[in-house]
């Protein structure tokens, strides 16, 4: 495990967190109409990080970076403490802060703010093709739960979303239109994409306009799912991180099944958006979890082979 920036948490506040992340992780708060999206503005040297709220989507994140004056991507609240995000997005970051509650991201009334402590990339994360594309942040102080922001549930390991009847949806604030001059939006936005067959996936992409021969180099099917494949619906530039969620009647639950890594353009029938896998990470970001509160090592915690 790579640790891209720490700052310094008292043992003591630690373990209290400790405790705190437990009784999170095994009792979680209701999650029928959650809050996760998170929202990262860079003003002067301080990044925020916001949790937008829209209907039942108050789990989402949204980061913004001082790319001009563009959003770069987005990411997940997971429980009180921590955000999940794609790797790619957080890189050689400083003083970051989260700012949640935000639906409209011109809007800051009514958040709440928590620093970050630390953040923590894949320990083998490839930056090269987007390879174990996940990072964790974990927040120096909670976040109270409430009607705007609340945490996203997370699949157990193994779980498969690809025949989920009620479909998935794909939020954030990233572009409209591949244009690579088109403004990110204000209000959060989001559409159902249907997961689709790895397989299916990866026939797509072998043809030669696309990836051609260097498919198994880009597209990994083991810890990657691909969505979407249907005109005009699909994420986008500057949507990297940001969640893939689907809603399982059964639990009137949503669970996090993706986060949005990278595609061809956007929005092209059976042209796929790749995802995280998530569930496939789901031991590495309990075991990550826990050594990032306890200030320890995540050496031992499961790693994926690039």
């Amino acid at each position: 495990m790579r640790a891209i920036h720490e700052l310094q948490v008292p043992r003591l506040r630690r373990l209290l967190t400790l405790v705190k992340l437990v009784l999170v992780v095994i009792s979680p708060a209701s999650m029928s109409n959650v809050g996760w999206l998170v929202f990262y503005q860079i003003t002067q040297t301080i990044l925020l990080l916001r949790v937008l709220f829209h209907g039942t989507s108050s789990y989402k994140t949204l980061r913004q970076r001082r790319k001009k004056n563009g959003y770069s991507g987005g990411g997940v609240l997971i429980d009180q403490y921590f955000v999940l995000t794609a790797a790619h997005k957080i890189t050689n970051l400083t003083n970051v802060n989260v700012i949640l509650g935000v639906y409209n991201s011109s809007n800051l009334t009514n958040t709440q703010t928590s620093k970050v402590s630390s953040i923590y990339i894949h320990s083998n994360y490839d930056g090269t093709v987007l390879k174990n594309d996940i990072a964790l942040l974990m927040l120096e102080s909670p976040i109270n739960f409430n009607a705007d922001v609340n945490a996203i549930c997370l699949p157990a390991a193994g779980k498969s979303f690809q025949n989920t009847s009620t479909g998935c949806i794909v939020s954030g604030f990233g572009q409209t239109n591949f244009a690579l001059d088109d403004a990110p939006t204000v209000i959060m936005k989001q559409v159902h994409v249907p997961i689709v067959d790895t397989n299916v996936c990866q026939k797509s992409f072998s043809d030669p306009t696309l990836l051609g021969s260097n498919v198994d180099l880009y597209l990994d099917v083991q810890n990657e799912i691909c969505a979407g494949g249907q005109a005009g619906k699909d994420a986008c530039t500057q949507d990297g991180g940001s969640p893939l969620t689907c809603y399982e009647s059964a639990s009137k639950k949503s669970n996090l099944a993706g986060l949005v890594i990278w595609g061809k353009k956007c929005g092209q029938t059976n042209v796929y958006g790749v995802y995280v896998n998530v569930p496939s990470y789901a031991s590495w970001i309990q075991c990550t979890q826990l050594c990032m509160v306890l200030g320890t090592s995540c050496a031992s915690c499961p790693a994926k082979k690039k």
